[in-house]
């Protein structure tokens, strides 16, 4: 019997995962799809788009906290809980994005890639207050992009671990993640 069995899933097994290829394919929708009715932000100093959701206000910003440091646009979720900032900083130049995210911040760097590099990701909770940063790097300008979400007034949060208090909060975070992940900057030859 285990040897019929052998025979019928290697005769059967493209056509099994064929049949899951494209209902998997069906069952996921595409960006374009997902994103249709997402509002675009564009740097106007350096050209980068990304893409964000109609359930976020908008702010402009121009605010300089720090030499080199501008917050440049801001958007809320109603209520107010929840907001993504998007700041540009000035790296010194020399110094690898890595580098200088492990000099300039504290806590756990992870690497992902974002828009085909590597960024860097640093999460936690602190106060009631979930942040989830990413830093990535223009390469044309060599200007750190920091990507920065909030989410506020989370209670019980001491010892609760991370991943715990962001699935209560996917929803937000699945749309932090689709403006990251949908940064496109200019092509280098134009």
């Amino acid at each position: 019997m285990a040897a019929n069995w052998s025979i019928h899933s290697r005769r059967f097994a493209p056509v099994i995962f064929g049949f899951l290829a494209i209902v998997l394919a069906a069952a996921a929708p595409s960006e374009t799809a997902a994103q249709s009715e997402w509002r675009v932000y564009r740097s106007p100093t350096h050209g980068f788009r990304i893409l964000y959701p109609p359930s976020l206000t908008a702010k402009t910003m121009s605010l300089r906290p720090a030499e080199g440091t501008v917050i440049v646009q801001e958007w809320n979720r109603g209520g107010g809980n929840s907001s993504v900032r998007l700041t540009l900083i000035a790296k010194p130049a020399g110094l690898g994005l890595r580098d200088w995210v492990k000099r300039e911040k504290e806590g756990r760097i992870a690497e992902v890639t974002v828009a085909g590099q590597p960024a860097y990701v640093i999460e936690g909770v602190f106060e009631g207050q979930l942040t989830t940063e990413v830093y990535l790097e223009d390469r044309k300008s060599g200007v750190v992009i920091n990507f920065s979400h909030a989410v506020r007034g989370i209670t019980d949060w001491v010892g609760k671990p991370v991943n715990r208090i962001k699935n209560r909060h996917r929803a937000a975070l699945t749309d932090f993640w689709n403006m990251v992940e949908s940064i496109k900057f200019p092509d280098p030859d134009e």
